[in-house]
């Protein structure tokens, strides 16, 4: 019985380690689902689960990245469309 109790806490440990995981890098996706980027995948992991943690937050840190240069983009163009209509306007004149 020794063994087999052994071997029970063992299982039950392990389901803690990636109940625990899976609820850190849910939590992380979720908030990516809505938009939230500045939410990391947090807490204490190893092989897998530890890449698994830093690709979600490497995907957070370039979603990020892309709708900064998304924002920039669609500023100058806002821009250069205005410049546009001035010099349209100042050829129909």
């Amino acid at each position: 019985f020794f063994a087999l109790n052994r071997l029970a806490e063992q299982v039950n440990g392990l389901m803690a380690v990636v109940g625990t995981q899976l609820d850190s890098n849910g939590a992380a996706l979720g908030a990516i689902a809505q938009a939230y980027l500045t939410q990391k995948a947090t807490g204490e992991a190893d092989g897998a689960f530890a890449v698994l943690r830093d690709n979600i937050n490497s995907v957070s840190g370039t979603l990020i990245d892309i709708i900064g240069r998304l924002r920039s983009s669609a500023s100058e163009l806002k821009y250069a469309t205005s410049e546009l209509v001035v010099g349209t306007d100042d050829l129909s004149d």
